[in-house]
């Protein structure tokens, strides 16, 4: 994986574009990202949709490999965690928090 940045500066603040659906904020340390839809493999599947098991997998070691890449501190989720409501994929997302250490989730 590749992580391809733009820098853009507004009101004394820089902030970090990236081509892997996240935006960096450095003088928080901060990654802010939405729509991770936890859960989303479960329910289209149970819709008849043919989506893999491992989605949220693969989404969880993209992100951290992007906290890596900046040496995030906190993370910003601003929209959409859930797919459609609290699921059975919440106990795969809590372990992924509590296994990383130095961050913040809010």
């Amino acid at each position: 994986m590749s992580i391809v940045t733009k820098s853009i500066r507004r009101k004394g603040e820089t902030l970090i574009l990236t081509n892997q659906r996240a935006l960096y904020w450095p003088s928080h340390k901060t990654l802010i990202l939405s729509d991770l839809h936890i859960g989303k493999a479960g329910h289209f599947r149970k819709h008849g949709i043919a989506i893999p098991k491992d989605v949220l997998e693969a989404d969880l070691n993209r992100l951290q490999m992007v906290m890596e890449f900046f040496s995030t501190t906190s993370l910003m989720v601003v929209g959409d965690l859930f797919h459609a409501g609290t699921n059975c994929e919440f106990g795969i997302f809590k372990k992924w928090m509590n296994e990383i250490e130095g961050i913040t989730i809010d």
